[in-house]
C-alpha cells in the first residue's frame, strides 16, 4: 500500500486526494496541517477581514469529507525535520509519519523580516487563519 503524506493547507489537496481515491482506493493519505486546521483556501482570506466570508466558509471540506475518503488529518503539528531518504516526516511531539510520497504545498511557514517591534502586540500577517482571526479582532470595527 503506498502511502502519500500531503503537508500545509492547499487548495489543490481536494483535487489530489480525489484523483488518488478513484485511481488507488488503498493508498493511505495523512494531511498534515501546520496551524491546526483543516486544509482552508488563504486566498479567502482578505474576505475574512472584511467580513464577506465566515470562516467556516473557507474551509475546502468538512470533516465528513476527509472521514468518507479515509483522510487522516494532523492539525496543528509543527514538522521538525523532512527525512527524504528514510521518507518521514517528523513533528515536535516526536510523533512521525513515513511516506512513499510526499507534497508540499501552502505552508504557511512565516520568517519575520528582523525589524525591531516585529514581535509585538499590533503586528500581523496574513499567511495563517489564526493570525487573520487575531487581526479580525483587533481591528475597531
Amino acid at each position: 500500500m503506498e502511502k502519500f503524506v500531503l503537508v500545509g493547507q492547499s487548495s489543490a489537496f481536494l483535487p489530489a486526494i480525489d484523483v488518488l481515491r478513484s485511481t488507488k482506493p488503498d493508498t493511505e493519505i495523512t494531511i498534515i496541517s501546520c496551524d491546526g486546521n483543516l486544509p482552508y483556501d488563504r486566498c479567502r482570506l482578505p474576505e475574512l477581514i472584511s467580513k464577506k466570508a465566515k470562516e467556516k466558509e473557507l474551509f475546502l471540506a468538512d470533516d465528513a469529507y476527509y472521514k468518507r475518503l479515509n483522510v487522516q488529518v494532523l492539525a496543528g503539528k509543527e514538522i521538525t525535520r523532512i527525512n527524504f531518504n528514510r521518507k518521514r516526516v517528523f513533528m515536535e511531539d516526536r510523533q512521525h509519519v513515513d511516506f512513499d510520497a510526499v507534497i508540499l504545498a501552502d505552508a504557511p511557514q512565516v520568517k519575520l523580516p528582523n525589524y525591531k517591534g516585529v514581535r509585538r502586540s499590533g503586528v500581523f500577517h496574513l499567511a495563517r487563519l489564526e493570525t487573520v482571526k487575531s487581526l479580525v479582532r483587533f481591528l475597531p470595527f
